[in-house]
């Protein structure tokens, strides 16, 4: 019985150990306005009131001294990127009426041109995404967006593999076929030539608004994004992209088996769930109660026969 409890102790500790360990080094949320340290009064935004009460909104004033994304996190960035084939891209933002400004641009160091953007263009009502493959540079466009109407947006933008589909709120608006999967475009090597900037794009793309909650999120589902933002599950249907053919057996880029990043990993190490073994240790708790009662009475019983 002890040897017992002291096993399961030691699973527990260890599977613990290893939640905190990943949830640590677990980079499955990129807050880009967080990772680029931008103060209230200055580096070219002021802040704001925005729509989400709980984070800070900021309106971009010149967005051309809004720090660059660090290397080292853009690098991580490339990295869950290439892991999962795709991203997530959520933002809210309220757009000047018929305006066309860049959201987040990958730009080349040597200031000759984008590597990849995502652009909100009020001029032909378009999301469009543009992106450069072999000295080419393309651009996709999602229609009928309705995003620059001085009103708050909050979209979803779902990318795997060479296909982009967005949600406004809860609703599905298009998708669209890049001419190249987006971990071809954004490759390791693009930290190393290009950065990362938030609402810079060419003189005349600047983005003009306010901004709030510009993340990438990573390691989950459409579906589970879009019912954390209360969307009704009728729909939830399968007009969402599925990957029922995963490339050379990988995984699709966001998981459906989501229920904590890694959550694989720690049942590999423990055998079973931590769940498991916490109920088991909880049984064995109460074993042992009962079996201290009992030895306490066989011993009174042992007393009064010597």
């Amino acid at each position: 019985m002890k040897l017992t409890g002291i096993f399961l102790l030691l699973m527990l500790w260890t599977c613990e150990s290893v939640r905190v360990a990943e949830s640590r080094d677990d980079n499955s949320v990129y807050d880009l306005f967080e990772l680029v340290h931008v103060s209230k009064k200055n580096h070219g935004v002021t802040l704001v009131k925005g729509d989400d009460p709980y984070s800070p909104a900021y309106k971009i004033l010149n967005p051309d001294l809004i720090p660059e994304v660090p290397e080292s996190s853009f690098r991580d960035l490339i990295d869950s990127i290439h892991a999962e084939r795709g991203f997530l891209l959520l933002l809210n933002f309220k757009q000047f009426k018929r305006t066309r400004g860049s959201l987040l641009t990958v730009e080349k160091r040597d200031g000759s041109g984008a590597v990849f953007e995502i652009v909100s263009n009020g001029k032909a009502n378009t999301l469009d995404v543009v992106f450069s493959t072999v000295n080419k540079q393309q651009v996709v466009s999602i229609e009928d967006v309705d995003l620059a109407t001085g009103h708050w947006k909050n979209i979803t933008l779902f990318v795997q593999e060479d296909r982009a589909q967005l949600y406004v709120g809860c609703e599905e608006v298009n998708t669209a076929e890049l001419d190249a999967p987006i971990q071809s475009i954004l490759t390791q090597e693009t930290p190393i030539t290009a950065r990362l900037r938030i609402g810079k794009g060419a003189v005349k793309d600047r983005f003009m608004g306010v901004l709030q909650n510009v993340r990438f999120v990573f390691g989950t589902t459409l579906e589970a994004i879009l019912r954390n933002k209360g969307c009704q599950n009728s729909v939830l249907t399968d007009r969402i992209i599925v990957m029922d053919n995963p490339i050379n057996g990988s995984s699709p880029a966001i998981r459906t088996d989501y229920t904590g990043h890694k959550s694989k990993d720690l049942q590999m190490i423990c055998g079973f769930s931590c769940e498991d073994l916490a109920g088991m240790f909880k049984e064995l708790k109460g074993l042992g109660v009962v079996v201290k009662e009992l030895s306490n009475e066989l011993r009174k019983v042992v007393r009064k026969h010597t």
